[in-house]
C-alpha cells in the first residue's frame, strides 16, 4: 500500500519496499479519493492477510480515513519506511492516531531518527521498530549508479510549497542558482519529482554534476546515486535525513535567497570529493536485512497485500 505514483519520491520508495520485501502481492493506493475501493478491497481480503505499507509520509491527516479502514478491517499490518515531519503551516496528524497506528502495527520500519523518536514517544516497543534509511535507495542505486555519463548541469530539484511555507521564494532561488549556474559553467535545469514516468528525474540526478534540493527525496536520489547536492532545509525531515545517514550538511532555504549564501555553498560542494559507496553498500545491506524481518514476519500470516 502506497500513496501517488505521480510523485516520484512516493512512488520509489514503494519500489523499494516491494524490492526488500521480495514478496508478491495485489498493490493498493492509499489515497482518500478512493476510499470506497479501500474498503471494499479490505473487507474481501483473506483474514490472514498482511499488509505492507509504506514507504513515504503517510502520517498526515490526508490519509486518515485510509488508516480508518485499515484499522477497521482487523487485517495486520507493517510499516516500513514510514516518515513522520512536522512544518509550521501544516496540519499534524493527531497523537492519539498515530498511537493507534502505532499500536495496531506489528512492525515498524521507520526512516530516520526523527520518526523513530516520535515513535518511541507515541509508545511504539523496542523489539518492533527499526530505523534504516529510505527503502527507495534499494530500487534506484543498484540500476541507475555509474551507468549515466555526468553532464555539466546544476539540477534544482523544487518543493514549491515546501519553500513557500519555509519563508523562501522559489523564483529568487532559482534565479539565483541560473547566475550561479553560469558562473560555475553548468548548464541549469529544473525538476519537481512529480512526474509520470519515475526513471526521468532519477536519471536527471545521475548525469547532474550538482542537485540543489529542497525535496527529501532529491536529496536521497542524489545521496544514492552519488551525485553532489545541496539540501535547501524546509523542514525537519530533510534535517533528519542527512543526520541520520550521511555526513552532509544543508542550508535554511530561505538563506538561499542570498546569494552570496548560495554561492558559499555551492563552492563547498563542488570541492567535494569523498566517496559514500562502502557507506551506501552497508545501507543497501541493513535495508535487506530489515526485508528478511520483516518476511518472517508475513510468513506468520501467510498471505501479504
Amino acid at each position: 500500500m502506497f500513496a501517488n505514483k505521480g510523485n516520484v519520491g512516493d512512488y520509489i520508495s514503494h519500489l523499494g519496499v516491494k524490492h526488500i520485501v521480495g514478496l508478491d502481492g495485489q498493490l493498493l493506493f492509499c489515497t482518500p479519493i478512493a476510499i470506497s475501493t479501500i474498503r471494499s478491497r479490505l473487507a474481501k481480503a483473506p483474514v490472514d492477510t498482511h499488509l505492507v505499507i509504506g514507504g513515504g509520509g503517510l502520517l498526515q491527516p490526508v490519509f486518515s480515513p485510509v488508516w480508518d479502514a485499515i484499522l477497521q478491517s482487523s487485517l495486520r499490518y507493517s510499516v516500513l519506511g514510514i516518515g513522520i515531519n512536522y512544518m509550521e503551516g501544516r496540519a499534524q496528524m493527531p497523537a492519539t492516531e498515530i498511537e493507534k497506528i502505532i499500536q495496531g502495527a506489528t512492525f515498524c520500519g521507520v526512516r530516520d531518527d526523527f520518526t523513530e523518536q516520535e515513535f518511541t514517544r507515541h509508545g511504539c516497543a523496542p523489539e518492533k521498530l527499526a530505523m534504516s534509511i529510505c527503502p527507495s535507495i534499494n530500487y534506484f542505486s543498484p540500476i541507475f549508479t555509474s551507468k549515466t555519463a555526468r553532464k555539466p548541469v546544476l539540477l534544482h530539484m523544487i518543493h514549491p510549497s515546501d519553500l513557500r511555507l519555509a519563508g523562501a521564494e522559489e523564483h529568487v532561488i532559482s534565479s539565483h542558482l541560473r547566475t550561479l549556474a553560469s558562473e560555475f559553467n553548468l548548464e541549469y535545469q529544473a525538476h519537481t519529482n512529480i512526474c509520470a514516468n519515475h526513471e526521468k528525474p532519477i536519471r536527471m540526478i545521475a548525469q547532474a554534476s550538482l542537485v540543489v534540493s529542497s525535496r527529501l527525496h532529491g536529496c536521497i536520489m542524489s545521496y544514492g546515486l552519488q551525485t553532489r547536492f545541496l539540501a535547501l532545509l524546509c523542514d525537519n525531515k530533510m534535517a533528519a535525513f542527512l543526520r541520520s545517514h550521511t555526513n552532509k550538511e544543508g542550508i535554511d532555504a530561505a538563506s538561499a535567497m542570498d546569494i552570496d549564501v548560495l554561492r558559499k555553498a555551492l563552492n563547498i560542494k563542488l570541492s567535494e570529493t569523498e566517496n559514500d559507496s562502502g557507506i551506501i553498500a552497508t545501507q543497501l545491506a541493513d535495508n535487506l536485512a530489515l526485508g528478511q524481518k520483516l518476511r518472517q514476519t508475513i510468513s506468520q500470516t501467510g498471505q501479504d497485500a
